[in-house]
């Protein structure tokens, strides 16, 4: 590698001036500057990105906006678990973690978490915007530095990537294990998840998705017949019971039941509650292995969980904005999760 001394001589200046022109410090006459940079390309200079950070004292301090770990079923646990594993690998570096959660029921605390980034002088920012209707307001509350979207893609000018799964490609394969489960021709209920009242908050980018590539998929079958209804989260096991009870006035002979969230257990135990079912084996498939999701897939009450990896969205999403932001490496672009099929008998050990 070549050092100070050989780009200065190469390039007729003084040392100090190569100084100030790789470490962007001080002022240097512009035709002085790309003479260097001339040099420093032509003697193939790599300058020492993490030396340099240590010698400046310079941390760098990336947000993480998600919503709270404890909602959807626990399900933000993990892609929590897997930025903070991310931060904690490269503390040694000076980058720091500084979580923002909010609560996905909420556009008020969506925005004054964001606000709170926006104020926090970050220099990246790692974000699930889950909860607002996606359009360009939820880009305009967000803070104006380097962004990663993680779990839901958003269309973002200042996004440096995206790490997720791809969700309409889900929903297909959905569609496909249930089609393997129940043998056509079949009848199911799809259930379209959301948190609040639709008139304030759209339905999650990502879910939409999912039932739509379930739809399609079953539109291209012949005897596979999809009920789609709508469920709040918010009200829990009634909020099911009731959509599921919407889909058998429609159809009474069911055969399986789609959820498009990790909310899949609840689905078990509206179906247990309703009489109509009592008897019949509806086959069940949904998302993530949140605990009572596991618990009722080792038992044979769910069929097929998918799982979109969010521990490895969290620890990627990290390390995509530390290449980034850092290490000034080129990135972008979708990075596509593989979606994983889990069903009893591959159930990962507890």
């Amino acid at each position: 590698m070549s050092s100070y001394k050989m780009i200065a001589e190469h390039a007729g200046v003084s040392i100090g001036t190569v100084y100030r022109v790789t470490h962007e410090r001080g002022r240097v006459a512009d035709a002085t500057r790309e003479r260097v940079k001339r040099a420093i390309a032509e003697l193939g200079y790599e300058r020492n990105i993490y030396a340099s950070n240590l010698s400046r004292q310079k941390t760098y301090r990336f947000g993480l906006l998600m919503p709270r770990t404890h909602l959807n079923s626990g399900y933000w646990q993990f892609p929590y678990a897997g930025a903070m594993a991310a931060g904690a690998e490269l503390q040694k570096y000076r980058v720091a973690i500084e979580p923002f959660l909010y609560d996905e029921n909420s556009l008020r605390s969506f925005e004054y978490y964001a606000r709170s980034a926006r104020e926090a002088e970050l220099d990246g920012l790692l974000v699930a915007a889950v909860t607002a209707v996606m359009d360009g307001n939820v880009i305009d509350r967000l803070p104006e530095v380097p962004r990663v979207h993680f779990d839901s893609y958003v269309e973002d000018p200042r996004a440096i990537g995206y790490v997720g799964q791809d969700s309409h490609a889900s929903g297909r394969l959905a569609a496909h294990l249930m089609a393997v489960a129940c043998s056509l021709p079949c009848r199911v209920i799809a259930i379209r998840a959301f948190h609040g009242e639709p008139a304030s908050t759209s339905w999650t980018h990502h879910i939409e998705e999912r039932v739509q590539g379930f739809s399609e998929y079953a539109t291209e079958r012949d005897g596979f017949q999809v009920i789609e209804v709508a469920v709040d989260t918010v009200s829990g096991l009634k909020g099911f019971q009731a959509a599921i009870e919407t889909g058998l006035a429609e159809n009474s002979a069911v055969d399986g039941i789609f959820v498009s969230n990790s909310e899949t257990h609840l689905a078990v135990d509206a179906v247990r509650s309703i009489p109509e079912l009592h008897g019949k084996h509806v086959r069940i498939v949904g998302y993530d292995l949140v605990d009572r999701n596991t618990r009722l897939l080792k038992d044979g009450s769910i069929d097929f969980l998918l799982c979109q990896r969010p521990y490895e969205q969290g620890y990627r999403g990290v390390h995509l904005l530390h290449r980034s932001v850092v290490l000034k490496e080129e990135v972008g672009g979708r990075e596509t999760l593989p979606t994983d099929i889990v069903t009893q008998e591959n159930l990962p050990e507890a």
